[in-house]
Protein backbone atom coordinates (compact mmCIF):
# COMPACT_ATOMS: atom_id res chain seq x y z
CA UNK A 1 0.00 0.00 0.00
CA UNK A 2 2.97 2.36 0.59
CA UNK A 3 4.66 1.73 -2.58
CA UNK A 4 1.09 2.86 -4.12
CA UNK A 5 0.97 5.93 -2.20
CA UNK A 6 4.15 7.19 -2.94
CA UNK A 7 3.59 6.34 -6.62
CA UNK A 8 0.65 8.43 -6.48
CA UNK A 9 2.70 11.11 -4.66
CA UNK A 10 5.16 10.88 -7.44
CA UNK A 11 2.89 11.50 -10.17
CA UNK A 12 1.44 14.84 -8.78
CA UNK A 13 4.55 16.22 -7.71
CA UNK A 14 6.37 15.42 -11.49
CA UNK A 15 2.88 17.78 -12.40
CA UNK A 16 1.42 15.07 -14.81
CA UNK A 17 -1.57 15.46 -16.30
CA UNK A 18 -4.52 14.91 -13.74
CA UNK A 19 -5.84 12.32 -16.66
CA UNK A 20 -2.83 10.20 -15.54
CA UNK A 21 -3.89 10.94 -11.60
CA UNK A 22 -7.45 9.42 -12.43
CA UNK A 23 -6.60 6.62 -14.28
CA UNK A 24 -3.88 5.62 -12.01
CA UNK A 25 -6.78 5.98 -9.48
CA UNK A 26 -9.45 4.29 -11.14
CA UNK A 27 -7.21 1.10 -11.87
CA UNK A 28 -6.61 1.06 -8.15
CA UNK A 29 -10.06 1.07 -7.19
CA UNK A 30 -11.06 -1.92 -9.90
CA UNK A 31 -7.92 -3.99 -8.37
CA UNK A 32 -8.73 -3.30 -4.54
CA UNK A 33 -13.14 -4.12 -5.77
CA UNK A 34 -11.61 -7.52 -7.43
CA UNK A 35 -9.52 -8.41 -4.73
CA UNK A 36 -12.82 -7.80 -1.87
CA UNK A 37 -15.23 -9.68 -4.67
CA UNK A 38 -13.07 -12.80 -4.30
CA UNK A 39 -11.51 -12.47 -1.29
CA UNK A 40 -12.80 -14.58 1.53
CA UNK A 41 -14.73 -12.86 3.46
CA UNK A 42 -16.04 -10.71 0.31
CA UNK A 43 -17.74 -14.25 -0.78
CA UNK A 44 -19.02 -14.81 2.49
CA UNK A 45 -20.92 -11.57 2.87
CA UNK A 46 -22.32 -12.39 -0.82
CA UNK A 47 -23.46 -16.26 0.20
CA UNK A 48 -25.19 -14.61 3.16
CA UNK A 49 -26.65 -12.18 1.07
CA UNK A 50 -27.88 -15.13 -0.99
CA UNK A 51 -29.80 -16.93 1.82
CA UNK A 52 -31.37 -13.95 2.96
CA UNK A 53 -29.45 -12.36 5.68
CA UNK A 54 -30.50 -8.73 4.05
CA UNK A 55 -30.83 -6.62 1.05
CA UNK A 56 -29.22 -4.31 -0.42
CA UNK A 57 -30.34 -1.44 1.73
CA UNK A 58 -29.99 -3.07 4.99
CA UNK A 59 -26.93 -5.73 4.70
CA UNK A 60 -24.03 -7.67 6.71
CA UNK A 61 -21.50 -5.33 6.87
CA UNK A 62 -17.68 -6.48 7.80
CA UNK A 63 -16.28 -4.88 10.77
CA UNK A 64 -13.50 -7.35 11.03
CA UNK A 65 -11.39 -9.64 9.68
CA UNK A 66 -8.46 -11.62 9.83
CA UNK A 67 -6.42 -14.53 8.61
CA UNK A 68 -4.06 -16.75 10.81
CA UNK A 69 -2.73 -19.71 8.39
CA UNK A 70 -5.67 -21.66 6.81
CA UNK A 71 -7.98 -19.64 9.23
CA UNK A 72 -10.09 -17.06 9.03
CA UNK A 73 -12.07 -14.73 11.22
CA UNK A 74 -14.56 -12.79 9.83
CA UNK A 75 -17.13 -10.28 12.00
CA UNK A 76 -20.32 -8.93 10.46
CA UNK A 77 -22.60 -6.27 11.99
CA UNK A 78 -26.01 -7.94 10.82
CA UNK A 79 -29.04 -5.95 10.16
CA UNK A 80 -32.07 -6.35 12.24
CA UNK A 81 -33.28 -9.84 12.43
CA UNK A 82 -30.67 -11.84 11.38
CA UNK A 83 -29.59 -14.22 14.23
CA UNK A 84 -26.75 -17.24 14.67
CA UNK A 85 -29.55 -19.61 14.86
CA UNK A 86 -30.35 -18.61 11.39
CA UNK A 87 -26.59 -18.89 10.10
CA UNK A 88 -26.71 -21.71 12.27
CA UNK A 89 -29.65 -23.57 10.08
CA UNK A 90 -28.14 -22.88 6.73
CA UNK A 91 -24.45 -23.83 7.86
CA UNK A 92 -24.61 -26.42 5.19
CA UNK A 93 -25.14 -24.69 2.81
CA UNK A 94 -22.95 -22.07 3.72
CA UNK A 95 -20.23 -24.33 3.98
CA UNK A 96 -20.58 -26.02 0.76
CA UNK A 97 -20.93 -22.34 -1.07
CA UNK A 98 -17.37 -21.34 0.68
CA UNK A 99 -15.79 -24.73 0.86
CA UNK A 100 -15.28 -24.41 4.02
CA UNK A 101 -15.46 -25.09 7.76
CA UNK A 102 -17.69 -22.79 9.22
CA UNK A 103 -18.82 -22.11 13.11
CA UNK A 104 -20.34 -18.88 13.97
CA UNK A 105 -21.24 -17.52 17.11
CA UNK A 106 -22.22 -13.69 18.76
CA UNK A 107 -20.25 -11.43 20.51
CA UNK A 108 -19.97 -7.77 21.25
CA UNK A 109 -23.14 -6.88 18.89
CA UNK A 110 -21.57 -8.69 16.11
CA UNK A 111 -21.53 -11.94 14.41
CA UNK A 112 -18.66 -13.91 13.88
CA UNK A 113 -17.50 -16.94 11.71
CA UNK A 114 -14.46 -18.85 11.72
CA UNK A 115 -13.47 -20.23 8.64
CA UNK A 116 -10.97 -22.87 8.12
CA UNK A 117 -9.90 -23.19 4.63
CA UNK A 118 -7.44 -26.51 4.28
CA UNK A 119 -8.06 -29.74 3.68
CA UNK A 120 -7.42 -32.60 5.96
CA UNK A 121 -5.27 -35.27 4.77
CA UNK A 122 -5.97 -38.64 3.29
CA UNK A 123 -4.80 -40.93 6.42
CA UNK A 124 -3.75 -39.96 9.95
CA UNK A 125 -2.28 -42.62 11.82
CA UNK A 126 -2.26 -42.25 15.51
CA UNK A 127 0.62 -44.93 15.90
CA UNK A 128 2.86 -43.00 17.69
CA UNK A 129 0.49 -41.10 19.80
CA UNK A 130 -0.76 -44.72 21.49
CA UNK A 131 2.81 -45.49 22.26
CA UNK A 132 3.37 -42.79 24.17
CA UNK A 133 -0.17 -43.52 26.36
CA UNK A 134 -1.86 -40.89 25.35
CA UNK A 135 0.22 -37.95 26.25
Amino acid sequence: MGFLAASLAALVTWQRTPLVVVLVLSVLALVLVLLWRFSMPGRATKVLLGLGAGDDESRPRVRRMWRRGPVWHVAWRMPVGVTVSALQHHREAIEQALDVSADFWYERGMVHMRAGTKRLPKRVEFQRFYEQGGR
